[in-house]
């Protein structure tokens, strides 16, 4: 639960410090990519989500603009990433 808007969230605002994928250690800073269009945000996550096969709910301009203007960090971002993956 709250994946999906973890996974724009991230697009928009950044993502910055330590975090584990597959039980490796990461510390570093992903840009925010908000100058991107909102369908092209929904675009890199369709593919993105699809490299582990076909999405089963495609992502929308809609759904991305709708976390638009929230004024995140990318530390705000790890917290969530926290939250959602814990």
């Amino acid at each position: 639960e709250g994946g999906r808007e973890y996974l724009v969230d991230a697009m928009l605002y950044g993502l910055m410090g330590q975090i584990e994928v597959d039980g490796v250690s990461y510390n570093g800073v992903m840009p925010a990519w908000g100058q991107l269009s909102d369908a092209d945000i929904a675009a890199v996550l369709d593919h993105i989500v699809g490299l582990g096969g076909p999405a089963a709910d495609p992502f929308a301009a809609e759904e991305v603009a709708a976390q638009r203007g929230r004024g995140l960090s990318a530390a705000d971002v790890l917290a969530i990433r926290q939250q959602v993956l814990p």
